[in-house]
């Protein structure tokens, strides 16, 4: 099943910017590494819905970063 993905730009201060909203897991890493092309900063994408984070090496974190609860929650009460 293919998800929407939110695609963010991760600064040194931890400080992040919502980049773009992808359909797959695919588009999420091709969009990922077009990003990092031209930047020395982190990237990652979240399906905000499930929670699933990847990072452009594939990783995927155990722990939904923090300040994306607020509105992971927001999203989920949005699509029941």
């Amino acid at each position: 099943m293919k998800r929407d993905y939110d695609l963010f730009e991760q600064f040194p201060d931890k400080s992040v910017y919502w980049r773009a909203r992808v359909y797959g897991v695919e588009c999420a890493r091709l969009r990922l590494r077009d990003f990092a092309k031209g930047s020395r900063h982190s990237f990652f994408a979240i399906n905000l819905q499930t929670r699933e984070t990847i990072s452009l090496d594939g990783e995927y974190f155990e722990n939904f970063p923090e300040f994306l609860e607020e509105e992971a929650t927001r999203t989920a009460q949005t699509v029941d």
